[in-house]
């Protein structure tokens, strides 16, 4: 009958073996829909966000040939995985009942790599809903509660300049990118300051880029500046508070970096700034400015 969604019938249940990587993610499901006068339409696809799993496994001949032929039987096929941290006891090697258990699918193609005792293989899964979890699309103008509404973006530096030498703009913290007829969004200054934080309030989700920049700038006359020590600055951390429709505050972080170097300064520890851990820092530095360089910067995105 149209409309009416029926709910996954599993065929099976993934066996549990050791995993080599497990990264679990939970991300909310949303619709948009744009038009060209401005006005949009924004809905969740489901109630409460979808979990998914990269995953990956050391295993024998036997255990490969095993999971192999589960995969091959399951594309496309719902089927129950539980997952280790939640069953009942947790990491329970046969776990009974439904605690922990989700329907899944695979998400990914079969990655395998061969070793002479035991092969890598890779893939991915990711959460069915279930039919009443299936949200019904919003009437026009209006938004679901579980849509992301209003998000602020935090960011914790350091900077500490060169004293004999003030390149401007300087350091620039943005949300978008920056030129020179375009500045930042969050702050751009030469100043020497402490570990602070600042932040960036976006009335709606959709309004945010999903990236923090952090760069190191200078438009001059031509003049070529040699700096020791060099022009630093340090990121902490980084990190976005964003409140739903229905009053939940989900704090994500970013979980990819991505460095720009130009010949003129060095981005050092990038892996620091999305750690978590506000006691480590990357680097950021300039060694050289001139008007005809491109900025060094390090660029924080994937927010999850």
């Amino acid at each position: 009958m149209p409309g009416v969604v029926q709910p996954p019938d599993p065929f099976g249940t993934l066996a549990h073996s050791l995993s080599s990587k497990f990264t679990e993610s939970h991300n909310a499901q949303v619709l948009i829909n744009e038009y060209a006068d401005g006005f949009c339409q924004r809905g969740s696809l489901v109630t409460s966000g979808r979990r998914s799993w990269s995953i990956s496994k050391r295993l024998t001949v036997a255990q490969l040939q095993e999971l192999r032929t589960f995969w091959e039987s399951a594309r496309g096929r719902p089927f129950y995985f539980y997952n280790p941290s939640e069953t009942n006891p947790p990491y329970s090697h046969n776990p009974d009942g439904t605690s922990g258990r989700y329907i899944v699918r695979f998400s990914s193609d079969w990655d395998q790599t061969n070793g002479m005792v035991k092969s890598e293989a890779g893939f991915d899964i990711i959460e069915l809903a279930s039919a009443e979890e299936i949200a019904a699309p919003p009437a026009s103008g209006e938004t679901n509660s579980s849509v992301p509404g209003q998000v602020t973006v935090f960011i914790t530096t350091e900077h500490i300049p060169n004293p004999d030498f003030t390149p401007f703009p300087g350091v620039q913290v943005s949300t978008q990118p920056v030129s020179v007829f375009f500045g930042s969004d969050m702050f751009q200054t030469s100043a020497a300051w402490a570990k602070r934080t600042d932040s960036k309030v976006f009335s709606s989700f959709t309004d945010w880029s999903g990236f923090v920049l952090v760069s190191m700038d200078h438009v001059g006359l031509g003049e070529t500046t040699i700096l020791d020590p060099p022009d630093e600055v340090r990121v902490y951390d980084a990190w976005a508070v964003v409140v739903y429709g229905d009053g939940t505050v989900v704090t994500t972080r970013p979980t990819t970096f991505s460095p720009v170097l130009n010949g003129n300064g060095d981005v050092l520890n990038p892996e620091n700034a999305i750690d978590g851990d506000a006691s480590t820092y990357a680097s950021v530095s300039r060694n050289m400015y001139h008007t005809n360089q491109l900025p060094t910067a390090l660029i924080l995105s994937s927010f999850r």
